[in-house]
Order: structure tokens, then sequence, then C-alpha cells
């Protein structure tokens, strides 16, 4: 009988045990409900950062004000809304496109056709940049121009699911000196850090 109640507890305590990890488990698993939604607000998409505040500050870096300040926001603005599906679909097509070369048997064909949309797709994303850089240096003075070129130098692309990335650029030597070349730091004034 003694045997039993040792073995029926051991039962026991492994049961106990493997619900705890179930739990905890199950806990780290669970999708986090998006922000908002604690606060009986609809849920909003997680983006990089709210691109309005982004433009913004970088309105604000630029020290545009008025009339240009509000078209240089609303082209920045439509530049951003332009290529969020191509960016979308970017990241879809790499995502089918990883399916296929890891799957049992990769389909050479749908993998070349996989290829040529992304680089549609990337093709289209470059042409937005390059029309959205030139139009936006149209609507600043040379000054402002200067800075959001440094600004633009110090950005470094961020792969397929963004244009650019904020991280701290590491620029070569080269580099470095070609910029400084082509747009001068600031004299005196002190200018400040780009809003990365």
């Amino acid at each position: 009988m003694r045997r039993w109640g040792l073995v029926l507890a051991l039962l026991l305590s492994v049961g106990i045990n493997l619900g705890l990890f179930a739990v905890i488990a199950v806990r780290r698993l669970a999708p986090r409900p998006l922000p908002g939604a604690e606060a009986g607000l609809p849920p909003r998409p997680v983006l990089a950062g709210d691109p309005i505040a982004r433009l913004t500050r970088l309105a604000n870096f630029l020290e545009l004000e008025g009339e240009e300040r509000r078209r240089f926001i609303d082209l920045q603005l439509s530049f951003y809304q332009e290529t969020l599906k191509l960016r979308a679909e970017m990241g879809e097509v790499n995502r089918e496109l990883r399916r296929e070369i890891t799957s049992r048997e990769p389909d050479p064909q749908r993998i070349d056709r996989l290829l040529e949309r992304s680089s549609r797709i990337h093709l289209g994303l470059e042409r937005a940049l390059a029309g959205n850089v030139l139009q936006s240096r149209e609507l600043l003075d040379a000054r402002q121009e200067r800075r959001y070129m440094r600004l633009l130098g110090r950005l470094r692309p961020a792969g397929p699911l963004g244009l650019f990335s904020d991280r701290p650029p590491r620029p070569g030597p080269r580099q470095q000196e070609r910029m400084e070349r082509r747009f001068p730091p600031p004299g005196e004034e002190g200018e400040p850090e780009p809003p990365l």
C-alpha cells in the first residue's frame, strides 16, 4: 500500500510540474495585445515609428516653416504611403522565395519568377526614393538642402522591408570624406545632430 502511495504522489508531482510548464509556455507564446487595446481603444499596427512624428522632427531639424514646411511634410508623407505597399509586397516576396528555396523540391522557374518580381519591386522603391529626394531638394534653400543631404548620407539601406535604417551609421573614411566635401559641416554655428 505504501509503495502505491509513493508512486501516486510521484505521478501527481510530475503532472503538476508539467501543468506549470504548460502554463508558462502558453503565456510566453501567446500573442501580445497591440498598443491601445489595453485602454479599450481599437488596436493600431506597430510601426517602426509614427511617420507624422518623425516627419515633424525632420521638418524641425531642417528649420522649415510655413508653406514650405507643409509642402515638405506632405511630400514625405505621400512618399511613405506610396512605398508602404511596395515594402509590404517586397517582404511577402522574400518570404515566398525563402520558402521555395528551402522546400524539399524547389521549383527553379518559380524561384526565377519570384526573383524577377523582387527586382521590379526594388526598382519601384528606388525610383520612388530618387524622385522623393529630388522633389525634396527643390523645396529647400541651400542650408536646408545641405543638412538634408548630410542626413541622407548618414542613413543606410535597411533591407527588404524599409528604405532606410535609422541605426547609427558606420561610414568608411572615404565615404565620410566625400560627404564632407560635398556637404561641408557648418562653421562656427554648431549645427545640431540630425534627428534619427
